[in-house]
């Protein structure tokens, strides 16, 4: 459990209630045209800020070493951050800096994925 998964565990409340939101609208996938609902939709942060990109800019902003981040767990399988400072910082950089947007699960999983060169935050 490492702190990539602690932070997307932090911000999950902010993607529920965008989740919400948008599907009070009736949307349909941009990319598959796909009618969306809670079992069908995946929320996805719009490149370039990615969510890699945006946790890897929070560190970068704030010196945070990942490798040196204390990750604890609920009910030994949830990650979460132990660092109660580090995670109000994440969750409120997040707010702020997310664009996410509602696709289908097949949509988003036939996007690109971005890579991130985490190796430059500690080389």
């Amino acid at each position: 459990m490492g702190p990539a998964l602690a932070a997307r565990v932090a911000i999950k409340s902010q993607i529920y209630e965008f989740r919400e939101r948008e599907l009070k609208q009736g949307l349909c996938c941009p990319l598959t045209g796909e009618s969306l609902s809670r079992a069908t939709c995946s929320i996805d942060h719009t490149p370039p800020k990615t969510f890699d990109q945006l946790l890897f800019d929070f560190c970068v902003q704030n010196s945070v070493n990942p490798l040196d981040v204390a990750v604890g767990s609920v009910a030994g399988t949830i990650p979460v951050l132990d660092d109660a400072t580090l995670l109000a910082a994440w969750q409120f950089y997040h707010q702020e800096n997310a664009d996410l947007r509602i696709l289908s699960k097949i949509g988003n999983l036939q996007l690109p994925k971005v890579l991130v060169h985490w190796n430059k935050l500690w080389s």
